[in-house]
């Protein structure tokens, strides 16, 4: 398959440009997406023999780490990604998946909820935020991070999504009224079920 044929066209590249992290990273991560996980990190050690503060190669380690238990060695990796690139906002999302994988919500919320709104208009943020606060027992600012996202891209294919997600948040809040006004938003929006499914 696809995913087959590019993980040997990356393996390839590696192997061709062993001097080259960019090639021993996307292999790596091609590896860790293919669940190959050992190989994948020593892919990612090798890039970092090359280049030692490479953000990816230490972020995706993290993951790999934190799917594993290894907190310490996860928070290790993820800072000195985070040093190396601070306003990334892909190795934020990183961390973040690195903090649900040791199933820990506030730490979640510690590290994304200071972003700014715009920053917080994200897929993946709110997604995170949203289950952090789930996780955490409050389902108002879980709402309320689907409610960001919504008003940043109301024309975007999954708002219907989030806004449905934000009337289920407060409903849950015991915000009935609210609820039901972004029940009927995500209603308006819904992509319009197929012939196939009406019949």
């Amino acid at each position: 398959g696809l995913a087959a044929e590019s993980l040997m066209h990356f393996g390839k590249a590696a192997a061709l440009k062993p001097l080259n992290p960019r090639a021993s990273l996307l292999y790596g991560q091609q590896l860790l997406a293919m669940g190959q996980t050992d190989a994948a990190q020593a892919a990612l050690e090798h890039v970092l023999m090359v280049d030692p503060g490479q953000p990816y190669a230490h972020a995706t380690l993290a993951l790999i780490d934190a799917q594993a238990g290894a907190r310490a060695s996860a928070q290790e990796h993820i800072a000195a990604a985070l040093r190396r690139d601070p306003q990334n906002i892909g190795i934020r999302l990183v961390e973040a998946k690195v903090y649900r994988s040791l199933d820990d919500p506030e730490m979640i919320v510690e590290r994304l909820g200071p972003l700014t709104k715009a920053q917080r208009a994200n897929p993946g943020v709110a997604f995170e935020l949203a289950w952090a606060w789930n996780k955490l027992g409050r389902p108002r600012p879980a709402a309320e991070a689907w409610i960001n996202l919504f008003n940043a891209s109301p024309t975007h294919p999954d708002a219907w999504q989030w806004a449905r997600d934000a009337a289920i948040g407060l409903n849950e809040a015991g915000d009935q009224v609210a609820a039901q006004a972004w029940q009927r938003q995500a209603e308006m929006l819904a992509p319009r079920e197929s012939a196939l499914e009406d019949q």
